[in-house]
């Protein structure tokens, strides 16, 4: 490809208007090349911007997860979210150590808050002997 366009500009080099006329188209090609690559490059930060957007949005929607009905502390959903993104950046590449200094961070937050909240346990009384229900009505005090 080199050849032709060395071929093109001796072809033109032969006199000056001509010489000057290859100059202009050059300069002409340039600037509207510069021209598309400013406009491309705007347009893949606008893309770039709105994929980080999309990503957090669908990152925070999945971990929250719509349709388990629970009621999270701040603490507790932020840590879920954020583990859940660096989840997603250890998909695509390494993790930076400062990521997973993060992340140890936020399982620490997330093993805390758990922790204080209540075991809830469902009494199932439909498998109980009548006397299972004796002896723990007994247990808890009440005769």
């Amino acid at each position: 490809m080199s050849e032709s366009i060395d071929k093109l500009a001796e072809q033109y080099a032969s006199d000056e208007a001509d010489a000057k006329a290859y100059q202009k188209a050059q300069t002409a090609t340039i600037i509207a090349q510069t021209k598309q690559i400013n406009e491309l490059r705007k347009k893949l930060e606008e893309l770039s911007q709105q994929t980080e957007q999309l990503t957090i949005e669908n990152t925070r929607l999945r971990a929250l997860n719509p349709n388990e009905q629970f009621e999270t502390e701040d603490a507790e959903t932020i840590a879920m979210v954020q583990l859940a993104l660096l989840r997603n950046y250890s998909m695509q590449r390494e993790l930076t150590l400062e990521e997973c200094k993060k992340s140890e961070i936020y399982v620490k937050i997330l093993k805390e808050v758990r922790a204080k909240q209540p075991v809830q346990q469902e009494a199932s009384l439909d498998g109980m002997k009548p006397e299972d229900l004796l002896a723990a009505m007994k247990a808890m005090g009440n005769s």
